[in-house]
């Protein structure tokens, strides 16, 4: 099962196309703080995007520990 095309249409709906792709997802025990990027329109938008990549861990077992943090914001 290939989930390719779905989470290209997330990239693409949140303008992320020109950002840089690494190998690993996000620091455990990283502090995370006040962000100088692009701002989500609102709590609604946030919960959708998470929704969205809650989705795609169950193919990507390895985003699971990322998707987690940003749960903790919701």
């Amino acid at each position: 099962m290939c989930q390719r095309k779905y989470a290209f249409e997330i990239v693409k709906e949140y303008s992320l196309l020109r950002a840089k792709p690494i190998k690993c997802s996000m620091e455990t025990n990283r502090m995370l703080g006040l962000s100088t990027g692009m701002l989500l329109g609102g709590l609604a938008q946030y919960q959708r995007l998470v929704g969205k990549l809650i989705y795609l861990t169950i193919i990507r077992p390895k985003l699971r520990c990322s998707v987690h943090i940003l749960l903790q914001f919701m």
